[in-house]
């Protein structure tokens, strides 16, 4: 069962923010567009939700290194899509073994050989990801209209009748 869900009003703070603060905006406002984000934005919009992501960048971009993601990531993903999951998997390389070793000749050394039975114990692979890779995989499927860039939240009000208000800078 998802939480109830809050009504979303948009205020100005400064002179950047140009929606009136009494126009409904989305049932649901998502601050972010990181995998976080973008994850939550799909399971809300599959619930029949109407969705407005909230990004701090001034547009979708690349940004960041390489993720290794547990199996537990993927199943989690996949009980919100599994067509999201593929997605995210279609851009994701399976490791099947990690090997460390230090610079230091009385370290210790170790070698992870069983990473590749993963989908078969865990029901989804460990996998490295690029994250600009990933976070374009989680686009997809979401409206563009969706997305409103060059919002930094600075403050949230939020009412007695359930209502929210945000307030960027």
């Amino acid at each position: 069962m998802l939480p109830t869900m809050l009504l979303l009003s948009v205020a100005p703070l400064s002179s950047c923010m140009v929606i009136p603060s009494t126009q409904h905006v989305a049932d649901v406002g998502i601050i972010g567009a990181g995998p976080a984000g973008l994850a939550l934005a799909h399971a809300m919009i599959n619930e029949g939700h109407s969705v407005r992501i909230f990004e701090r960048r001034n547009s979708f971009r690349p940004v960041g290194a390489a993720v290794f993601m547990h199996p537990f990531a993927l199943n989690s993903l996949r009980t919100i899509s599994p067509a999201l999951e593929g997605q995210l998997q279609d851009v994701c390389t399976q490791i099947h073994t990690l090997s460390f070793t230090t610079l230091s000749p009385d370290a210790p050394t170790f070698k992870l050989d069983k990473l590749g039975d993963a989908p078969d114990v865990l029901g989804a692979p460990f996998v490295s990801v690029r994250f600009w890779d990933m976070l374009q995989a989680l686009r997809i499927g979401l409206p563009d209209d969706c997305f409103a860039f060059d919002h930094q939240l600075d403050t949230f009000e939020q009412h007695a009748d359930s209502g929210v208000t945000l307030h960027f800078n």
